[in-house]
């Protein structure tokens, strides 16, 4: 007989992996803390990029939140981890091989508030009355691409957010001309049908596809600007004092974040993950969550 870990007796939620589609039918999964006591607001916890719902905002918020009341889907979206294989598609054998990996390296912008919106679906369809999105890094900017798209959610948690994915271009290119040669060889291969096949990256996180990177360089400008400010969801937006964007928040939160019903928090002497400051951060969202959702 196994007998259950002490920590875990008295837990106020009850834990459950659960399945459901996005919006286009793609396969996902998500773990569901669902307070025993109860609970008409749901809050969907929504990872950044390469992560999952095991690490950030996904892991250390359902204890605090379930505890205030609150119940939480901590998602796996398509682009979750950098990369694994499908377990919804067949794998007969190398040769007779049908591609069938997903993850951050095979991205594609255009999916995320699909993803979001199966689990918004899920939750109403679970009967909860109130749901908010809660997206860390570039979780924040898909939460923020879908709020522009459903004006009945609760609320909005931005946790330093990604505001445009060509982010990263400037650290992984010193040079335009070394981003001019990957961009034509990228066109190259997705010309020659290998467009999911990984090109190298010099740093974080180390590889994409290159349809992937296509895509990220074909972004259209304003995409996170035109969709948040479409809205009037009550918003938090959290940042920590440490990262390099602290000024473009700021500049978010006062010009394109529309809704009087907004909130900035900063944490202190803290950096992205929020390593040492969960219990800072959890006060935070449910102190807006208590006031608007």
């Amino acid at each position: 007989m196994v007998t259950r870990p002490k920590p875990f007796l008295n837990l106020p939620y009850e834990v459950d992996l659960v399945d459901f589609r996005a919006q286009d039918g793609f396969a996902l999964d998500g773990l569901l803390y669902s307070p025993k006591a109860g609970a008409t607001t749901a809050v969907v916890l929504i990872h950044g990029k390469t992560g999952d719902f095991l690490g950030g905002p996904p892991r250390f918020l359902p204890l605090p939140l379930a505890r205030a009341g609150y119940a939480s889907l901590a998602v796996n979206m398509r682009v979750h981890s950098l990369g694994y294989l499908r377990g919804d598609m067949p794998f007969e054998n190398f040769d007779n091989f049908v591609f069938n990996m997903a993850g951050g390296a095979w991205e594609k912008l255009e999916d995320g508030h699909k993803d979001l919106g199966g689990a918004v679906a899920y939750l109403r369809g679970l009967g909860y009355g109130k749901i908010a999105l809660a997206g860390h890094s570039s979780g924040g900017f898909y939460a923020g691409d879908y709020a522009g798209r459903d004006p009945d959610l609760a609320g909005l948690i931005l946790f330093s957010p990604l505001t445009t994915n060509k982010f990263a271009l400037g650290a992984w290119f010193k040079s335009s001309q070394e981003l001019e040669e990957m961009r034509k060889k990228a066109e190259a291969m997705v010309a020659a049908g290998q467009g999911h096949l990984l090109l190298p990256l010099p740093t974080w996180y180390y590889a994409i596809s290159a349809a992937t990177f296509l895509d990220r360089l074909a972004e259209r400008p304003g995409w996170w600007d035109e969709h948040v400010a479409r809205h009037q969801i009550p918003t938090l937006m959290l940042y920590a004092d440490r990262e390099s964007r602290v000024a473009e928040w700021e500049q978010k939160f006062r010009d394109v974040i529309k809704t009087p019903r907004k909130e900035l928090v900063c944490i202190k002497d803290s950096e992205h993950m929020y390593l040492g400051h969960e219990d800072e951060v959890a006060a935070a969202v449910i102190a807006f969550l208590n006031k608007y959702a």
